[in-house]
């Protein structure tokens, strides 16, 4: 007679048994699997490396020091050197005296550049490597053969950047850009850029210095009167310094069209003449009235174009 109850435990022991090796085995399968796919993971990182040296390289040379001394900075009451970077206003008489301060920060990923211009650029200027640019929120974008390859550049006033960045020399050092730059910032007297590499700041630094003086000879021709030099509005003899009235009409000097105040000697340098109407004010005067409101105060043509030209010198 079969025993039941001995052949039921027989078969369950050898269920326990077979359970323990198939969990085993699914075990060892488990590390095979991971240890292949950690091979080909290192396999495809050494050849990205290898693909990619420049990659490599920019997260090796970031050497703030090096930036200090191609920055030229023999003055140290005008540095200050801190954990993760360093700050410098800059003095007049130096090379890079566009700027009033420059401060480079370093983090574990990249360096940022922050600079404060003593003369402002007109509109605002944003470039981003194309593979991170994102298109919401942002200006129509400006499109420049070989930069539109690499990078995405937006602007609230593209058509001057446009004189800027289709120059020749404003490509090559943007492109010679292209491996250690992630985004450049310009927003009037202001600059800010995410860069991996120690030359790229001083790189940047020059391609703004560069951009001033192209669109400094693209808004040349600015018309600025001295006070000697002002002209009756009524029939255009030219006012002596000391006179309150025209000596061939009789009409009273000429007023800022603004503060309604006489256009006095101690003026001299400060006075603008309106491209529209040959209307004088004070060059502040008016900078700040445009500002808030684009258009003439005289004969309300829109002078948005002629602000950005102004703010240039």
């Amino acid at each position: 007679m079969v025993d039941v109850e001995g052949l039921i435990g027989f078969i369950f022991q050898a269920g326990i048994v077979l359970l323990i090796i198939v969990l085993y085995t699914a075990k060892i399968a488990s590390k095979r699997r991971r240890k292949n796919q950690m091979r080909q993971q290192s396999q495809q990182y050494h050849y990205s490396v290898q693909a990619t040296p420049q990659r490599t390289q920019t997260r090796v040379f970031r050497d703030l020091d090096q930036i200090i001394k191609e920055l030229n900075i023999t003055d140290h009451m005008h540095f200050e050197r801190r954990e993760n970077g360093f700050s410098f206003h800059v003095p007049e008489n130096h090379q890079y005296s566009l700027f009033s301060s420059i401060r480079v920060v370093e983090t574990r990923k990249y360096m940022k550049l922050f600079a404060s211009l003593r003369k402002s650029l007109p509109s605002t200027l944003d470039i981003r490597k194309r593979e991170s640019a994102k298109m919401d929120s942002f200006p129509t974008e400006i499109l420049i053969s070989k930069l539109s390859n690499v990078y995405q550049i937006f602007s609230e006033s593209p058509a001057i950047w446009e004189e800027v960045l289709k120059n020749e020399n404003s490509k090559e050092q943007l492109l010679a850009l292209r491996t250690y730059v992630e985004s450049v910032y310009i927003r009037g007297d202001y600059v800010e850029a995410v860069v991996y590499y120690d030359a790229a700041v001083l790189r940047i630094l020059e391609f703004v210095i560069y951009s001033h003086t192209i669109l400094t000879t693209l808004f040349s021709g600015i018309d600025e009167y001295e006070v000697e030099s002002l002209k009756c509005y009524n029939c255009g003899d030219p006012f002596d310094v000391t006179e309150e009235v025209c000596d061939k009409c009789n009409s009273p000097r000429p007023r800022c069209i603004i503060c309604h105040l006489d256009l006095k000697r101690s003026d001299k340098e400060e006075v603008v003449t309106l491209p529209c109407c040959d209307i004088y004010s004070h060059k502040n005067h008016i900078i700040s009235w445009l500002k808030q409101n684009p258009h003439c105060p005289n004969c309300h043509k829109n002078l948005s174009h002629w602000l950005n030209k102004v703010l240039m010198f």
